[in-house]
């Protein structure tokens, strides 16, 4: 007898979703982000400060660094952390890591410069105003956030994250 219960109706949408990015080949994509994003898990507040994954390939960890003084530190951890990682992932995701030294806090900051200049051009979608501001807190948050999507998503995103920050707060206060 076929159950039509919601278990089973959940398990065939389930394996409908699973076809249909396999299908597409989107499959290995989402699980390489998802690996991406135990790097947050595994790094510790201060490594993720300095650093942040870009990309899983041939079973290599693509990760930028802020300096060559971080670069050398995640060099001489670099058997542990591979360890952490392949154990947080459950399987062996990752063999190897190349680190490579790129200044992407100057270019967050340059999108941060960005993203204030499209909020003085639309001042109806975001006035600033006593009542409604980012703290930096929710701002680090926020850049965070941005940091695990892909890379040209990234300005749009924070912008969209802000704007719903900012929305959400002018909401409370009313």
């Amino acid at each position: 007898m076929v159950k039509y219960g919601r278990k089973s109706v959940m398990q065939q949408i389930k394996h409908a979703v699973d076809l249909y990015l396999f299908k597409a080949g989107l499959q290995e994509q989402l699980n390489k982000r998802e690996q991406l994003a135990l790097w947050n898990e595994i790094a510790g507040k201060q490594i993720i400060r300095h650093s942040r994954p870009l990309a899983i390939k041939k079973n290599k960890l693509f990760v930028e660094v802020t300096d060559s003084t971080w670069l050398f530190h995640l060099t001489m951890l670099k058997p542990r952390i591979i360890e952490e990682f392949n154990r947080a992932a459950g399987f062996k995701a990752i063999s190897d890591i190349k680190f490579f030294n790129a200044d992407f806090h100057s270019r967050l900051a340059r999108e941060r410069e960005e993203t204030n200049a499209l909020f003085k051009t639309n001042e109806g979608l975001c006035n600033e105003d006593e009542n409604a501001y980012i703290e930096p807190g929710e701002e680090e948050v926020i850049d965070n956030a941005v940091l695990l999507s892909p890379e040209p998503f990234q300005p749009r995103l924070r912008s969209l994250l802000i704007k719903s920050a900012l929305y959400q707060k002018r909401q409370q206060t009313k």
